[in-house]
């Protein structure tokens, strides 16, 4: 029972609760705002490489590694070590880092680091609706002269051993 001037009988003091009180800080939403920023001076193929990074980093602290090295870009969360509450905790890591609300699924959504850099970076920075000026050209016939076809998706740099044997695959059919 709460005494006159809202404080508790000294008696009852120990049993009680209270949320610990915390000063707020801007800080959270400027360093989100400064990554983003940062992330949108780069160039593009420089951007995945960051948020790849982010994504390391956060996961790797999340696990206890000291260093983004001991998380392969290509391995399954899953396969790292990750569950419920760890993904929860990557979560939150994330969109503190970026300020994008992200869901509780998210590394279940975007099973590996490199998926999920992808999603980040895609909502960080949204690509441009198309326009009618920006029309993709169709198929091109196939012959001597038709050299490579164009193929959507990220640079081969940023693939992993099946990424890369599934774009081959593409290519062939």
């Amino acid at each position: 029972k709460q005494a006159a001037g809202g404080e508790l009988n000294p008696l009852l003091r120990g049993l009680v609760r209270t949320p610990r009180r915390t000063a707020a800080t801007g800080a959270p939403a400027d360093d989100a705002a400064d990554f983003a920023a940062r992330l949108a001076a780069l160039p593009e193929r420089d951007q995945h490489r960051e948020v790849l990074d982010l994504v390391r980093s956060a996961a790797a602290a999340v696990l206890g590694h000291p260093s983004k090295n001991a998380v392969a870009a290509a391995q399954a969360f899953k396969e790292t070590g990750f569950d419920s509450l760890g993904a929860v905790q990557l979560r939150n890591r994330l969109a503190r880092a970026t300020g994008v609300r992200l869901p509780a699924t998210l590394v279940f959504d975007h099973p590996t680091p490199l998926a999920l850099a992808r999603h980040l970076r895609s909502e960080l920075l949204p690509e441009p609706a198309a326009g009618p000026a920006a029309v993709t050209p169709g198929p091109r016939a196939a012959g001597p002269d038709a050299g490579p076809v164009p193929v959507d998706g990220p640079a081969i740099a940023d693939l992993d051993i099946d990424g890369l044997v599934a774009r081959a695959l593409r290519g062939r059919g």
